[in-house]
């Protein structure tokens, strides 16, 4: 075989596999659509803190608030 055929041969299979390289970016482009970003998860994680921070700062006052206040006094 030729060189230039050889290197013909060659530079085809390179501009075939760019080109499933180029499908294969597109696809994980698509899919990382649906991934959460880290703001998103930091968001998530702070409203879970509030709402519980919240809920329990709630059952505090309703619970410990009528029982302290039927301590004994000095």
């Amino acid at each position: 075989m030729s060189d230039t055929a050889d290197l013909t041969r060659r530079v085809g299979d390179l501009e075939k596999k760019v080109g499933e390289i180029a499908v294969s970016v597109g696809e994980l482009r698509t899919e990382m659509k649906h991934v959460a970003t880290k703001t998103w998860v930091f968001s998530g994680v702070v409203l879970t803190l509030v709402t519980v921070i919240g809920a329990a700062w709630w059952m505090a006052q309703q619970y410990l608030g009528p029982i302290l206040q039927g301590l004994p006094k000095h």
